[in-house]
């Protein structure tokens, strides 16, 4: 076809049908093609060439090019004028399909001079290839009854080995899965299917992962609040897992929001849980998966600078007798049976210490916690504490030595050096002139 409307020769079906410059100036309809009730359109001074599907019942008969009223040449203003026992033709050039046939525009257009096809429309400006209309949300599908691949629109999408027509459909036995982008967020979400037995079987596509449009990746959730989000399916599941370069699993990080220990769990694949767990509420272990405090250690420690604990004092747990008469600061002497009781007796060699944690100091280290806490009490074994002691006995003064005093619990000033040999508790930081009262001392047994 020429740029100015005309054409040199026209062939279909391997014949000459038109030859010289003959000049179209409506259409050009050329019936009885290869494939049945199907028609060739060619628009005036275009290289648009539409191949037109009329779905005549029953398909057209012999007939040929006839003009219409509008007299003689190839102007098809009248319609096309089959032969004899057709359809009678419309007027203005329409085709006037039989019963129960209708019309579809535009099924199938090429672009001669740009090698652009267009399916159900003649507007072929964005891409080589262009349709319009659905078949349910389909739009097309590529490899019909093998493990292809389809594009759906309304909200675009991409189904493999999936179409969708009112639902999820597969279009071959296997499984399916899409993509898809929605259009009013810019969400894009990856999402898995069931595995279908047939083709054309409905199938349930689960979205596995998604990406909003300010990079934000959800696993397992569509609406991630961090830049990475992890849901799990399950109570207690196996999250991420670290591969060697042979594929084999080293470590993997679980979580447990299940039992009696619920936490998260890095593991040393087939080796030991809790290299790291950390439980819910905060308490983290490092060999154990139920730790105790906030850092709870199972193993050796190597220390190779410096340990700085915040505590003024280091303890030691002891049982106590009558726990419920003993408060910090109380001085405590050895029973006979080795529990620590409440001391009544001055200058007693039997003295252990004075109860951690009174006042403004807490013990920083603390030796001998045991799970089972009952009876259980810190006594303080070096470091500062603050400690009860009473003034009645002589007048106590600044690096004072103490012992035990004849007031329960309580600490006096050393009157008597040979008396205090191995009774002594520790040093006076600061002074109590008369009474009774709480001062910070130096644990200093001897």
């Amino acid at each position: 076809m020429t740029t100015d409307g005309t054409f040199d020769t026209l062939t279909v079906n391997g014949k000459t049908t038109l030859k010289g410059k003959t000049f179209i100036q409506d259409e050009l309809h050329v019936e009885h093609l290869d494939l049945p009730n199907t028609e060739i359109l060619l628009a005036p001074h275009s290289d648009i060439c539409t191949i037109q599907a009329t779905k005549f019942v029953p398909p057209i008969p012999t007939g040929g090019i006839h003009p219409g009223s509008g007299g003689g040449g190839l102007n098809p203003g009248g319609g096309i004028h089959p032969g004899s026992g057709g359809n009678t033709p419309g007027s203005e050039g329409e085709i006037q399909p039989a019963d129960g046939g209708k019309v579809l525009p535009f099924p199938l257009s090429l672009q001669l001079s740009g090698g652009k096809v267009g399916i159900g429309t003649a507007i072929l400006t964005r891409a080589k290839l262009e349709t319009a209309g659905m078949v349910g949300n389909t739009l097309a599908l590529f490899g019909q009854d093998v493990q292809g691949i389809s594009l759906v629109g309304s909200y675009p999408s991409v189904g493999f080995n999936a179409y969708f027509n009112s639902g999820w459909k597969a279009i071959s036995s296997g499984f399916t899965g899409s993509i898809d982008v929605k259009p009013d967020d810019g969400r894009l979400t990856l999402h898995t299917g069931q595995k279908a037995a047939t083709a054309d079987a409905s199938t349930t596509h689960s979205a596995r992962v998604t990406v909003l449009n300010d990079g934000r990746v959800g696993i397992g959730t569509t609406t991630p609040r961090n830049p990475l989000a992890i849901r799990g399916q399950g109570r207690g599941e196996e999250l991420i897992s670290f591969e060697d370069p042979q594929g084999k699993t080293k470590w993997h990080i679980n979580q447990n929001f299940a039992g009696q220990n619920p936490g998260l769990n890095f593991v040393e694949t087939g080796v030991a849980d809790g290299r790291l767990f950390i439980k819910v509420g905060g308490n983290v272990g490092i060999g154990t998966i139920n730790p105790q405090e906030k850092l709870h250690f199972e193993g050796t420690i190597l220390v190779t600078k410096d340990v700085v604990l915040q505590g003024e004092d280091c303890a030691e747990d002891f049982d106590v007798l009558f726990t419920e008469a003993v408060e910090p600061g109380t001085v405590m002497v050895i029973d006979q049976d080795g529990q620590l009781r409440i001391n009544t007796e001055a200058y007693d060699k039997k003295v252990a210490g004075v109860v951690s944690g009174a006042g403004k100091f807490k013990p920083g280290m603390v030796l001998g916690r045991q799970s089972e806490q009952r009876n259980r009490m810190p006594i303080a074994l070096m470091g500062k504490v603050y400690c009860k002691v009473d003034a009645q006995y002589a007048p106590i003064e600044i690096g004072d030595l103490l012992t035990s005093s004849s007031t329960p619990g309580h600490a006096m000033k050393v009157s008597d050096p040979l008396k205090a040999f191995g009774a002594v508790i520790g040093k006076a930081l600061k002074p109590l002139k008369s009474g009774t009262g709480l001062i910070p001392i130096i644990v200093a047994l001897q």
